[in-house]
């Protein structure tokens, strides 16, 4: 089963993102401690597309927190910024 996911960024990445991510390219692994509001998010989006393009069949799991307040912001965000 095949489906196609158009995965657009509204934003262009941080300078910290790019670099990031070719550093995560080289491993396909890594830490990313940032502090909050400071882009994980984007991040992960990143990582996930560059997979996504070596292995188109690949899917995702995406866990967000439990707590309410949280959880609505991290969706929201998602969606706004991923397109989803």
């Amino acid at each position: 089963m095949s489906e196609t996911v158009c995965w657009t960024l509204k934003t262009e990445p941080r300078e910290w993102q790019a670099t990031a991510l070719e550093r995560w390219l080289r491993c396909h692994k890594g830490v990313a401690s940032v502090v909050t509001g400071g882009g994980k998010t984007i991040l992960a989006f990143l990582c996930m597309k560059a997979f996504k393009r070596d292995c188109p069949y690949i899917r995702f799991i995406i866990l967000v927190h439990p707590r309410k307040s949280f959880g609505n912001v991290s969706l929201s965000r998602c969606a706004t910024f991923l397109r989803v």
